[in-house]
């Protein structure tokens, strides 16, 4: 990820940047970060989790799925702005309703899934799962498609584990119900 110098940017200034020049972007304390797009096989196994998460969701009317670039403020102000590669919010959280077409949320989701591209810097990545829980997410699942594990981390409790292909993952009490094998996310 490149960074682009820019004087103290809030998320409202994000919202007002020009869409379709094909970058991608958060913001970290104030700060635009480009983002390169996505790798093919990241798009399918963040889309694949999205299908399995929003099917998992709408048939027991539990909450809402959402895909990557949906930004949420991170740290209690508008200078943080992350975006997952797909998030789940529970309708106690957020109900059903209209929301607003423009805005990001202050609301943690439930769940937060990372997906990892070759090119993503471990430190990166680690900032990311540290920040999530900080946030009040309580489930992060990060997804490695070439070695098809995912990294289970639970919340603030500290606790993770390594999952395989063979492995079941599942919801727990943050997405009640919700069980496949590991390896369902690395279907094409």
């Amino acid at each position: 990820m490149a960074d682009i110098r820019a004087e103290m940017l809030t998320g409202d200034d994000l919202l007002k940047m020009p869409s379709g020049m094909g970058e991608r972007y958060e913001l970290i304390d104030g700060e635009l970060i480009t983002m390169t797009p996505a790798s093919f096989q990241h798009g399918l196994v963040a889309l694949q989790i999205g299908f399995l998460l929003k099917t998992h969701t709408s048939q027991r009317k539990i909450g809402r799925v959402v895909g990557a670039e949906t930004g949420f403020y991170t740290r209690g102000d508008k200078k943080t702005v992350r975006a997952p590669d797909v998030a789940y919010i529970s309708y106690e959280k957020l109900p059903e309703g209209p929301l607003p077409a423009d805005a990001y949320l202050n609301i943690a989701p439930d769940l937060v899934v990372e997906v990892v591209s070759p090119g993503d810097r471990a430190g990166e990545i680690e900032q990311k799962i540290q920040e999530w829980p900080n946030f009040g997410v309580r489930l992060v699942w990060v997804a490695y498609p070439e070695s098809q594990r995912v990294h289970v981390f639970a919340g603030h409790s500290g606790q993770s584990r390594i999952l395989t292909a063979p492995d079941k993952i599942t919801g727990g009490d943050v997405l009640p119900g919700f069980e496949v094998s590991v390896s369902a996310f690395f279907e094409d």
